[in-house]
């Protein structure tokens, strides 16, 4: 069946989601003004003048069991004047139509959780080495710069200032950078974002450490074959609060739909692909995913027309 295929645009999609916070917010990107309005989806059973939500693992469901694809938006989809990891970029993204946001998270020498990549700042700020190694104060004064290498009007965010600027509007993918899986997981509570975030994993035991210190929250998790599956069962993991991740390439159609048949969603990427002019988004797509992860968040929106798609998500997961 034809696969459709949804960018949930600055949607408020996480007025879907449960345990959405409104934490204050340093920077102020602005975001398209032309994006779709909110929505919220209602359960059956709510009652009268209540407005209950899908949790992130039932959106999920329901979007796998819909046949609909996600975007991910690579660092956040920078692009010319926009650095990665930046809030730009965020409300870039999300204009574009991005629903789900990979970050890299680092913390400072002070404690201080913030956005960057690399473990320098050399590439990708107008400082120079190791960022862990740095105060929040010091590092606060650094300005970002995009690809090429042009300085932007961004600094760096912290991981509270990301999540504040996702609240409403997608999904943070959070990229472990060298911090202990417990202060990740008491800084995304203290933000109320439990149900806003997928928490990175790279190895089985990671993920098991992960989802038992916080089995409210989503993972992505690296699964290869059966036997990857199985060692999740044995480490009695809530297989609804996995997103399977398949690695980079052009997915398993196989592997997707067995892990279907077991209620799990799963992702993929494949960036050196995306650096061919004649790229196809639309056969990459259709490859099985819930969730693609793109670094050319604007070309896959044009690519893949998603926003037409909406109405027929809604229609399946009725508001």
């Amino acid at each position: 069946m034809m696969r459709s295929f949804l960018l949930t645009s600055a949607l408020g999609l996480c007025a879907a989601l449960s345990a959405c916070s409104e934490p204050a917010q340093t920077q102020n990107p602005v975001v398209d003004a032309h994006a779709p309005a909110a929505i919220e989806h209602h359960s059956d059973n709510a009652s009268e003048g209540a407005s209950p939500s899908l949790t992130l693992a039932d959106f999920m469901d329901c979007a796998r069991e819909q046949n609909v694809t996600l975007i991910s938006a690579h660092r956040a989809g920078p692009r010319a004047g926009i650095a990665e990891n930046s809030l730009s970029a965020i409300a870039a993204s999300s204009a574009d139509g991005a629903y789900f946001f990979e970050i890299d998270v680092r913390q400072s020498a002070d404690g201080t959780l913030f956005l960057l990549h690399d473990e320098t700042l050399d590439r990708t700020t107008n400082g120079e080495g190791e960022a862990s190694a740095l105060t929040w104060e010091a590092l606060s004064q650094l300005t970002l710069i995009d690809e090429e290498g042009q300085p932007t009007e961004d600094r760096i965010p912290t991981l509270a200032e990301a999540l504040a600027a996702l609240d409403g509007i997608g999904i943070a993918q959070l990229d472990i950078k060298g911090v202990d899986p417990e202060v990740i997981v008491a800084n995304v509570r203290e933000a109320g974002a439990e149900d806003r975030v997928l928490l990175i994993s790279y190895t089985t035991e990671q993920a098991l450490t992960l989802h038992h210190l916080a089995p409210e929250m989503m993972l992505s998790a690296g699964m290869r074959d059966e036997a990857d599956l199985e060692a999740f069962k044995a480490g009695d993991v809530d297989l609804t609060r996995i997103v399977t991740w398949l690695g980079l390439g052009q997915g398993n159609r196989e592997f997707d739909a067995h892990l279907a048949a077991e209620g799990i969603e799963t992702s993929y990427a494949d960036f050196r692909a995306e650096n061919d002019a004649d790229f196809d988004y639309v056969a990459f797509a259709h490859n099985g995913a819930e969730i693609i992860s793109v670094d050319n968040v604007p070309a896959a929106s044009a690519a893949l027309e998603t926003r037409s798609s909406l109405d027929n998500l809604l229609a399946h997961c009725p508001a």
